[in-house]
This record gives structure tokens, sequence and C-alpha cells, in this order.
């Protein structure tokens, strides 16, 4: 995490270009400033929960309960009297334990009075749910002695395994980087993710943890070569393991590590800054023993003529119910320049990466400091310097059956046509779908035709070239309308309308990913009665 500005990054932010608004995400005020909100910095839902939500509070030491959308005035616990704040310290993470319903226990991290890295654990009252019991802490971790106010990680979260995972920072920023070589240091606990089992005594070592008989090595590594892995956070479906790792002045990374992996991965910090090779010291690079980051992008464009970013902000991949078409996607920003993307990983390894930053612009984010997570999987972005909390949202698509406004896409020169005639086969769009209920079958045909939305920032009925390429994911139809696949033919009755005219359409096993930001709606289209309607179980898809 980095808690500064600059007069150089403002003045740079001012010459990015703004990106073109593909308007299919936005954010929605949640709690703020009004709500008794000072420094939100973590937001988390017991287990099970889906009224409530707990907020830690950066410079306070404060985690306030959020019931039923109102934030209680009392707070359920308060560690102002043994905290440090300044820089990058204080109170950074809250995370409950996995049978938390029986037991009451949750975690803390932070900073305390000497700046030394603290986890500790607290059981709520039994008389009061919204009180935890501060006569109950017991520190599961530390003091753990930070060589500077920076770097200090701080991101707790229990593993599918039922595992406390913790993320350290290397312990400070400096011009050469990690001068001690913490990150590449097994005797170190910083630069790493640990990994407890906190319902063994301590020290808490869990079985199976990989540097367990590595002489010298601290037991409680799971990972390595980390600079300053802010947010972790766990696939609520896959268990995948992702990183965010705040980079010097070249990259910022994420990381992955797949379910059921061993643990013991090194990802190469201080010899490695993603995948470039620092220079600092002895460092041997390439490494041979580094773990490539999954994605990770540079603090410029390659003309130098666009800010990126400078610090990027880990959240969660989404799982929740109230935005479809951004299932399976890992949401992330950057702190510097609060830019919004999510990534999805593909079969074999590939991703598909989506900016959203001109989507939130309305929203005014200040400094996108974390992510949450609530009870039904719905997520948040937390922005501690203007003291809010932003919802996630889709905005609202057309429900199957509903009319399509007419005229967009219809009858619309250079677009696809309705009177019979062949669409213009020399250029290409690429859609994504859902499969309709019962799925689709390769190679078979579907009917259905193809226009522009009105939402789009390109003209109604816009074709557009094609880039890339992706397997076919399970569940999804990718179509390609400029490969010669799309027919005019009969079809059946239909809405009492005899042998209407339908565009047809066959799927081959690998067509290609479309990759330019466009809203378009899948119908089929009744002439005589000039009514289109949405095809039954055809749910639109964006692209990147």
């Amino acid at each position: 995490m980095r808690v500064f500005h600059t007069a150089a990054a403002l003045a740079v932010l001012a010459l990015a270009p703004a990106t073109a608004a593909a308007q299919f995400l936005e954010l929605q005020p949640f709690l703020g400033p009004a709500d008794g909100l000072v420094t939100p910095v973590a937001m988390e839902a017991p287990p099970g929960e889906t009224n409530r939500l707990f907020v830690a509070e950066l410079q306070t030491g404060r985690v306030k309960v959020v019931l039923d959308g109102n934030v209680l005035s009392q707070p359920f616990l308060d560690i102002s009297s043994e905290l440090s704040i300044g820089g990058e310290r204080g109170l950074f993470d809250v995370a409950f334990h996995p049978n938390y319903a029986a037991n009451r226990q949750f975690y803390i991290s932070y900073t305390n009075s000497q700046g030394a890295s603290i986890v500790a654990e607290y059981k709520a009252l039994a008389s009061n749910p919204n009180r935890a019991d501060a006569s109950t802490k017991r520190v599961v971790l530390g003091p753990i002695a930070q060589p500077g106010d920076s770097h200090n990680g701080g991101a707790i979260e229990f593993g599918p395994d039922g595992m406390l995972y913790v993320s350290l920072g290397d312990g400070g920023f400096t011009f050469e980087g990690d001068m001690p070589n913490n990150a590449q240091r097994l005797d170190s606990l910083l630069g790493k993710i640990l990994r407890l089992d906190v319902n063994k005594p301590a020290p808490h070592v869990p079985a199976g943890n990989p540097f367990l008989s590595t002489p010298g090595a601290q037991p409680l590594i799971w990972h390595y070569g980390l600079r300053n892995p802010w947010r972790i956070s766990f696939d609520s479906e896959l268990g995948d393991l992702w990183i965010s790792d705040v980079g010097q002045f070249e990259r910022e990374e994420i990381n992955f590590q797949a379910a059921g992996h061993p643990g013991g991965l090194n990802f190469g910090w201080r010899c490695m800054e993603g995948s470039l090779c620092t220079g600092y010291g002895a460092c041997p690079c390439p490494l041979s023993t580094a773990t490539l980051p999954f994605h990770e992008y540079g603090h410029f464009s390659s003309d130098f003529s666009q800010f990126i970013g400078c610090s990027i902000t880990g959240g969660y991949v989404y799982r929740g119910s109230d935005m479809p078409l951004f299932l399976g996607r890992y949401f992330f920003a950057d702190f510097c320049t609060n830019k919004l993307w999510s990534v999805r990983r593909l079969p074999g390894g590939g991703k598909d990466l989506l900016e959203h930053s001109a989507d939130i612009a309305s929203a005014g984010l200040g400094n996108s400091t974390s992510f949450a997570r609530d009870g039904r999987g719905e997520l948040y972005v937390l922005d501690t310097f203007t003291d809010r909390i932003l919802r996630l949202d889709q905005r609202p698509l057309m429900a199957p059956g509903a009319v399509v406004p007419f005229g967009c896409g219809v009858n619309t020169p250079g677009t696809l046509t309705v009177d019979g005639g062949a669409p213009e086969l020399g250029k290409k769009l690429f859609l994504r779908l859902n499969a309709p209920s019962g799925g689709f079958s390769l190679g078979s045909p579907n009917a259905l035709m193809l226009a522009a939305s009105a939402d789009a920032n390109y003209p109604c009925g816009t074709l557009l070239p094609s880039f890339g390429s992706s397997p076919l994911l399970a569940g999804e139809l990718l179509v390609d309308l400029g490969a010669g696949l799309l027919t005019v033919s009969q079809g059946a009755p239909w809405q009492g309308v005899s042998n209407p005219t339908i565009f047809t359409l066959s799927v081959p096993p690998e067509p290609s990913l479309y990759n330019l930001p466009l809203f378009v709606q899948g119908f089929t289209y009744d002439i005589p009665a000039g009514n289109p309607v949405l095809s039954e179980g055809l749910l639109l898809v964006l692209g990147a």
C-alpha cells in the first residue's frame, strides 16, 4: 500500500487520456462519513451471515458493525491505545474463524505502538454478538519488528483448508530495493505469505508447510519473494489464491496459486520486479526458481504518454449473483490512478482482461485502498481517504422476452438487415453469449439476430474488427459473424408468423473472442409484426 500523494504523480495524471466508457459497471454509494466511518480499510462478513459486516478503520483502531446497512454507534472493538499509525501503519484487516458461529473467534492485523506487526485473536461476547470481549485477546503472530513504516503488508484471510494466511511486506522502501534481501531469505518472515493453524498451540505451524525440513527456514512460510503483498484473497468457488504485490519503479503484479498447491513458490523479488530483472546487488536474474506473475502492468505506457499506475490494490474473484456478466473475474485497481480492471483466468492459464476505469469515473473515487466481499459474494471498493465504501454493480440489462427498441441495428446502413438480404460478412463482430437452458451443442444452428445497443460508445449497429483468440469456455458461446458462418433461412412458425426470415449460425469449436467494449443484444426478429424480441435464455456478456 502507498498512502502518499506527490505533485509529480498528480501532474502526470493530467496527461492521461480518457478511456472510452464501456458502461458495463458502476459504483453505488454504500457507506461514508455521514455514517461515522473514518479511514475504512477493510470490511468482512462472518461466515454464513448476510445482514452484518465488520469494518476496520486504519487510523482509529476501531472495528465497527454494519447491521442491515446501518453502522452501529458503539464499536465492536477498539485497540486505539495500542496502535501505531502514520506512513503505512495502522489497523489493516479483520477476519473471522470458519467456525465463528460456534466459537465466536475473529482476528485482526495491525502495527502495535512500537510499529511491529501483530495478528491477534479475540472472541465476541456471548451475551452481545455486536461487541468483542477485549479480555480474550491472544496474539497468534508477532510482534514482528518492522524496519520502517512502509511495506508492512498486513492482509489476513482464511483459506479453504481452514488455515489462516498472512501477508507481510519486505520491511520498507529503499532505493536499492529491500537491501537485507528479506524477501528471498527463508530465515526472515518479511516479504512472505505465511500459513498458520490457529487451532493448534503456538507457534501454530500447520502440517504440510513447505519449509518444515529446510534448515534455518521459518516454518510458517508458505510463499516468498514478495515486496509488499498488501492484499490477498481466495476464490470462494475454486479455492485459488490471488496475491497483489505492490511494485517499486517498474511493475505492479498479480500472482496466482491454484487450489491445492503445496506452497513454496518464489515470486522473485528483490531479484525480479514482475518479469523484469532489477539488477540489484549480486542477484542472479532471471531467477530459475521464480514464478512469474499471472498479470502485470507497467507504471507508464510504452511511449510514456500515459501514467497507468504505481500501486496495485488487489481484490476478489466475483462469485455473487447481482453481476452475472462478471462471474469468475478477479477485480483489482491502482491506488495512484484509480484505474479499475477485472481479469479472468482462462483454461490453460491465459487471461481475459477488461478495464472499467471510464465506467466508474462519475463515482469520484479518491484512492482505491482496498476491496471487500459481503456474505452474498457482492464486491465493494474502499476509499480510505474520503472515508467511503462503494458497491460494485452491473448496469441493468434487458431480460429475455423484453422488447428491444426498434431501430437499433435494424435497417441501419452498414449493419445486418431484416429484409432477407445477407449481412456484411466483410466485417466482423464478436460476441460472447451465456448458453441457454440445456446448453449449446457445438456445430448446431441457433437462430438469432444481432445488433449493437444504443448504450455502446459506437454508432448503433457498428461492426468492429476482431483481435485475439480464446478457447471455448464451458457454458459460453463465442460467435464470429464474419467467418462465413451466418446464413439467411426461413424458420419455423414463430409468434403467429409463418416462415419468418431468421439468421442462423453454426458454432465452431474454437471461434475468436472479440475484445472491444460494446453492448449488444441478441434477438430473433418478427419481420411482419416489426417486433424484435430477445431470444429466450440468451444473456449478453461483454468483451474486453
